[in-house]
């Protein structure tokens, strides 16, 4: 009796050891849980924020022009909104379509604000003298300052031939997180 008693009380503690060991875990798992659990509803948003994109804002404008009104002197020039206070307008992609007369291969292009340009070659690219550029570039803007893109190409300015631009790129909020200056 002695010996069914002993191993009984052993058992029993064996068990008892056990549901401790497995309880305390969870227990304890449940009490960090609840302390750092996040509700992110539609109602009540979490907050997030990237420090590596600061007020980051998609851009796209485009320009409709013509050879009459934007060009002169073998020149073409068309002038984007000015940068608003407060923000960078980083330019990563030019688009032009532009009707050049024949013996315009190659143009030159350029981007341009007030302190500095950039400048590459587009081609005609078909038998009716247009030439059509899409070039990746990286190229800044300040605050106040005015975009301009254009071409140095022999273009008819007796004919209203259509002048088109596109910039794409995204304007940082330099309010956010302060725009760092650019090393010229």
């Amino acid at each position: 009796m002695k010996l069914a008693r002993r191993i009984l009380m052993a058992l029993g503690s064996i068990a008892l050891a056990f549901v401790l060991v497995m309880s305390s875990p969870k227990a304890a798992h449940a009490v960090v849980a609840a302390l750092v659990e996040v509700v992110n509803t539609a109602a009540n948003p979490v907050i997030v924020s990237n420090i590596n994109d600061p007020g980051r804002v998609p851009y796209l404008s485009e320009l409709f022009g013509t050879t009459r009104a934007n060009c002169s002197f073998g020149e073409c020039l068309l002038n984007f909104p000015v940068v608003p206070s407060g923000h960078r307008l980083v330019v990563e992609h030019v688009s032009m379509i532009l009707q050049a007369n024949t013996g315009a291969v190659p143009a030159q292009v350029f981007i341009t604000n007030s302190a500095t340009y950039m400048q590459f070659f587009a081609t005609v690219q078909d038998k009716s003298n247009t030439i059509v550029l899409d070039q990746p570039v990286l190229f800044y803007f300040d605050a106040g300052d005015e975009p301009q893109v254009g071409t140095s190409a022999s273009v008819d300015t007796a004919t209203a031939f259509p002048v088109n631009v596109t910039l794409a790129g995204y304007l940082l909020d330099c309010n956010s997180a302060p725009c760092s200056p650019i090393a010229h």
